[in-house]
């Protein structure tokens, strides 16, 4: 064979070049006619195009409702579920009180938080939000237009302040349904008697440890945390080599010295092989939402059950709102 020929074998828009020592890209990227005069009409789209689009509407829609119904929550003191402190009278054989045995599982002590209530929102709300539209805008794909990070800022903006708004609104419902009472309750509470009622009272406000199930902290950390691995694992691992067909967002380079499909096919699993270890990698975050999750239990603020509830909700919330906003 001629040195300087090339056997091309396309798969899609890949292509396999053989017969030289030249690297050809693997999967091409260039341009088509159509996406020319596409990315000529909307490299120009600014901020006045977008905020005369009817998505602009739905940014609103977004952000308006939910902003509100967080501050409401955030700011007034409501009254939940009253449950009554939790002890048991013990009687002798003759019916006379002997004293007072009081529920085991509510006496740890208050050792403080280690990831505090507006830490908590602006680690695992404002941060991650802010860092994927740093992404989505400074780091787009080498063919993005001006409209392509208009649009995927409108996306982002928009999952975040749904996912995590609905299920911070979920979460404070439900516990000022229930009144749940927290682990540490007694040792914030110092409750007295009071003979004249014959009934205990608290030394202390407690209407915050009344509120322990499910936990704000979960919620808001598996929701953000996974929001942003999601967007990581859609944008830099394995699902970034399947958007568009088979397109790569980074042109991938191989020797075409051989003809060989299996030498094609191997290292086309290669390149996959490496994608799906980024993918894992995506996920990294996750593992500080978990470490703020754990704290809930480490500080006696929440029983194992009010994490894992709240894990579920922010998690299912941000699965369910990501596939809406980055359905593809």
């Amino acid at each position: 064979m001629n040195p300087s020929s090339s056997t091309s074998v396309s798969n899609g828009n890949t292509t396999y070049g053989s017969g030289s020592t030249e690297t050809t890209p693997i999967l091409s990227q260039d341009r088509t006619e159509s996406e020319n005069v596409f990315h000529e009409n909307t490299d120009a789209y600014t901020w006045k195009d977008y905020s005369s689009s009817f998505r602009f509407v739905e940014l609103m829609a977004c952000v308006i409702p939910l902003s509100a119904i967080f501050l409401f929550f955030e700011n007034t003191q409501m009254e939940p579920r009253m449950r009554p402190l939790p002890f048991e009278q013990v009687y002798a054989t003759d019916g006379s009180v002997l004293g007072y045995v009081w529920n085991a599982v509510n006496t740890e002590k208050n050792v403080g938080d280690t990831i505090g209530h507006r830490e908590y929102q602006i680690l695992m709300g404002l941060c991650p939000m802010l860092f994927q539209l740093a992404l989505v805008w400074f780091r787009a794909p080498r063919l993005a237009s001006a409209f392509d990070r208009w649009d995927a800022f409108h996306r982002t903006t928009c999952a975040y302040f749904v996912a995590i708004g609905t299920a911070d609104a979920i979460c404070n419902c439900v516990k000022y349904y229930i009144g749940y009472l927290r682990p540490m309750m007694l040792d914030v509470c110092q409750p007295y008697y009071n003979q004249a009622d014959s009934a205990w009272y608290c030394s202390n406000d407690v209407m915050d440890n009344r509120l322990s199930f499910p936990s704000n902290h979960s919620t808001w950390s598996s929701c953000g945390m996974l929001l942003l691995s999601m967007y990581l694992s859609k944008r830099f691992g394995i699902a970034s080599i399947q958007t568009n067909g088979a397109n790569f967002h980074k042109t991938k380079t191989v020797s075409s010295f051989s003809t060989s499909k299996k030498h094609q096919l191997t290292q086309k699993s290669d390149i996959q092989a490496y994608y799906r270890f980024i993918s894992f990698l995506c996920y990294s975050p996750m593992l500080f939402g978990i470490f703020i999750e754990a704290s809930r239990v480490v500080d006696n603020r929440h029983f194992p059950a009010d994490v894992i509830t709240g894990i579920v909700l922010g998690g299912s919330m941000a699965s369910m709102v990501f596939g809406i906003w980055f359905p593809h």
